[in-house]
């Protein structure tokens, strides 16, 4: 049984004395023991959720199930009322136990009313049709409600919410009353029976962050210091993901929102970063130039975002891989011109057609090959430059001498 606690952020509510998981079920069974305080002379109650409800746009719906003592007879037809503040709670539905008709149901200002004409078995329901009906807790319908979007966060109970269920009568199998004009009381997160229902409204609030290194679809722990590959510096963006304490899903933006361009992120480390690694990490963009030639594993820093008021804070490990060496070769760095057989020398065919050997070029860093990852330069276009189709195939393009780079 959980007890109330609190271990770090986590907190432990306890069920209230009441909870049992048959009093807030649409099963039609006629067994259900009855809660604490119910009897045959108040017969008819309410079970409400033990836990909160959230507040604003969501508008989540809850359930209001509704139970009566038959008093010893099986019960036919009912008409029943939920009073409620309509100005808090808004009706959403009804679900009626499978036994009986669909009711009629009639909105009013002060709550919604629902009107059974009996038994779905009608004139003709056998002796264990009628058994089903007929118990000290038997199940009728349950009520969806839901929070008004403009509602602020707080606990609504006794009268100004107005919450409680009435029976105007429910009437036995043979046409006599087993209720009339009762007012019935309600079960909720308090631990006895109560004459009005109360709510709790939870507003969904941040619970924490992530950070963790680019990209958010596929994180890096180690970032490569590409500034020598590409000329200009290499940049990541720390990636800052709140996630709030709305859990009645684990995807969407009510759950998780990427705050790393925020604004309000802000880096440190703890113990000195060694020289060499990173230019700067303000706003928490890892930043590095052709200056920095050093790298590091296992380098953690500290990550603070103000999200919703609140400042939460998160480590993040992460490394950096500062390329030593960088080499290029060709497979031919002598591009011939062509000459057909009969001596005549090779004339170009069009712009894009050069009557020039080519040559496929590789690019290593640290022994890796990194061909796929960079572009190549030539410092004379009109000599040589890469292929239209293949960006590491150069062609010949004119007598001359060029030199190929990142």
């Amino acid at each position: 049984e959980l007890i109330s606690a609190a271990v770090g952020s986590v907190r432990f509510v306890s069920s209230p004395a009441w909870y049992d998981p048959s009093l807030r079920s649409p099963s039609f069974a006629n067994d259900r023991v009855s809660p604490p305080g119910f009897n045959a002379s108040v017969g008819l109650f309410m079970t409400l959720p033990a836990s909160p409800v959230y507040a604003g746009v969501t508008e989540e719906s809850f359930f209001a199930y509704v139970y009566v003592n038959s008093r010893g007879f099986p019960v036919n037809s009912w008409r029943l009322k939920i009073f409620f503040n309509t100005s808090i709670l808004r009706y959403r539905g009804v679900e009626v136990s499978d036994l009986f008709l669909a009711p009629i149901v009639t909105e009013s200002d002060d709550g919604v009313s629902f009107s059974s004409a009996g038994l779905l078995c009608g004139a003709g329901c056998s002796e264990n049709e009628r058994s089903a009906v007929s118990g000290d807790v038997i199940y009728l319908l349950r009520v969806s409600l839901s929070v008004r979007a403009d509602v602020s966060a707080g606990a609504y109970s006794g009268a100004a919410l107005n919450l409680y269920p009435y029976a105007f009568e429910v009437i036995n199998f043979g046409g006599g009353y087993i209720l009339e004009k009762v007012t019935g009381y309600v079960y909720d997160a308090r631990d006895s029976i109560q004459p009005f229902g109360e709510v709790s409204v939870q507003a969904i609030s941040t619970a924490g962050i992530f950070a963790f290194p680019p990209t958010t679809a596929a994180p890096q722990a180690v970032l490569p210091n590409t500034a020598a590959l590409y000329g200009s510096d290499a940049a990541y963006q720390t990636q800052v993901i709140a996630v709030s304490s709305y859990d009645l899903s684990d995807l969407g933006q009510q759950v998780i929102s990427d705050v790393s361009s925020s604004g309000a992120n802000t880096c440190s480390f703890d113990d000195s970063l060694p020289a060499g690694v990173l230019s700067s990490f303000s706003d928490c963009v890892l930043r590095m130039s052709t200056r920095e030639t050093e790298g590091a594993l296992g380098l953690q820093m500290r990550v603070d975002s103000l999200v919703g008021g609140s400042t939460f804070t998160r480590q993040m490990t992460f490394g950096v891989h500062a390329f030593q060496q960088i080499l290029l070769s060709a497979s031919d760095v002598l591009l011939n011109r062509y000459r057909s057989l009969d001596g005549t020398v090779g004339a170009s065919c069009g712009s894009g057609y050069f009557p020039y050997q080519r040559s496929e070029v590789v690019a290593e860093a640290d022994g890796l090959d990194i061909t796929s990852l960079v572009t190549f330069v030539s410092t004379d276009e009109s000599v040589v430059g890469a292929n239209a189709a293949r960006w590491n195939v150069l062609e010949g393009r004119a007598a001359g001498v060029a030199t190929i780079s990142l």
